[in-house]
Order: structure tokens, then sequence, then C-alpha cells
């Protein structure tokens, strides 16, 4: 009995006829932290786009870590949901950012905070952290490099985030 979110947004109120899509396990992940959130790219900053080479290496991680979660079993009672933009693109955390929520997410469990409903998720050890960091929700969507489109199909930052003011 936990907080129930997201990590990508699918099953959301902003992707709804999506099943949910959890991406790993906290147990013996070898997270990487990411280099500093102030180094994460913000939406309105000018970027070439990722080569196919690029986008082939982030799909093969994120589905190596798929595989791992699958065969371990062991999900994250506790996830993070990330939010769409207002064209429905949703952010997707990379696999070494994904390994690092996880094991947030796996050092808090515990935490009565987040067994009262009353308290506000970011007050809590368990966001201050996930922010510290650099991967809380909003920082994995001003920085993601990829993205789910309403589709489902993963496309880069530029794709998703054209004639888009905000994230919702």
């Amino acid at each position: 009995m936990g907080l129930e979110m997201n990590v990508t947004g699918f099953g959301s109120p902003y992707l709804p006829n999506r099943p949910a899509y959890d991406l790993g396990s906290a147990q013996g992940n070898g997270a990487k932290a990411p280099s500093s959130p102030s180094a994460q790219p913000l939406p309105n900053q000018a970027q070439k786009s990722p080569s196919d080479a690029e986008l082939k290496e982030f799909k093969d991680d994120l589905l190596a870590y798929q595989a791992q979660q699958e065969a371990s079993g062991d999900y994250p009672a506790i996830q993070m949901l990330i939010p769409a933009n207002e064209r429905g693109y949703v952010a997707i955390p990379s696999a070494d950012q994904q390994k690092l929520i996880n094991a947030i997410i796996a050092r808090h469990q515990g935490d009565a905070e987040l067994q009262n409903p009353t308290v506000a998720l970011n007050k809590t050890a368990l966001w201050k952290e996930l922010t510290k960091e650099g991967v809380n929700s909003d920082q994995i969507a001003s920085g993601a490099k990829f993205f789910y489109s309403p589709d489902g199909t993963i496309v880069d930052r530029r794709t998703a985030t054209t004639g888009v003011d905000r994230m919702a």
C-alpha cells in the first residue's frame, strides 16, 4: 500500500488508455547518477537531433533494463508520474536514470510520510533526494532526450516539443 505514481505517465490521467508501463527494479541495478541537474538541457535550448545510432542505443538500454526487471519480477511499489506535455508526449528517463530513481525509491519505501495521504509528495525526503540527484519528474520532463508519443512510439525531443509552450 503506498502512493501510485507511474514512471512514464502511462496509465495516468495524461494517457488514460495506455497500460501501466514499469521500467525497472531497484535491486542490483548499478544505477549511475546523472552529471548534474543543471547540465540537463532546457526545453527551449537549441539541440541537435539524436542520430539513429543514439536512438537505437537508448532503446536497447531501455529494453535490456525492462527485460532484467521482467526476469526479476521486482517492481518498485512507488512509481513516479512524469507529466505529458500539451500534445500528449511523455518524457522517458534513460535506463540509468530509471535505475537511480528505483534505487532512491527503494530506500524510501518504508517512510511513514509516504503512507500519509495528507502529505504532499514534493515535501517528502523521497522527493528531496530525487531532486538532489536530478531525477524528479519535472527534471526528467525538462531534460529528457526521448519521449513516448501518444501512439506509443519513441521520438526525439525536437519532435515531441515542437509547438509546445509548456509541460502539462
